[in-house]
């Protein structure tokens, strides 16, 4: 299983269709998954991209959470 650390702003565009990194974010996160990919992010990038996003796209990203599809982490997230 190979993870990625998100910061927040793929963050963002993986969830706001309208950010031009969009579709580039979304394709590879689509084409990575069935290799075994596991998104990192912490609670920090998670706060900062709940601001950015308005209300539909930011209960989708806490779904993912929620769903274990991004995993947060408070401390170092390769500790």
């Amino acid at each position: 299983m190979r993870s990625v650390l998100l910061d927040s702003g793929p963050l963002v565009a993986l969830f706001a269709t309208d950010d031009k990194h969009h579709a580039r974010f979304d394709a590879l996160v689509l084409a990575l998954a069935p290799k075994g990919l596991h998104l990192v992010t912490t609670w920090p990038c998670v706060v900062e991209a709940a601001y950015l996003l308005p209300p539909p796209q930011r209960f989708e990203m806490l779904q993912w959470i929620y769903a274990s599809f991004l995993s947060a982490s408070y401390g170092p997230p390769f500790a």
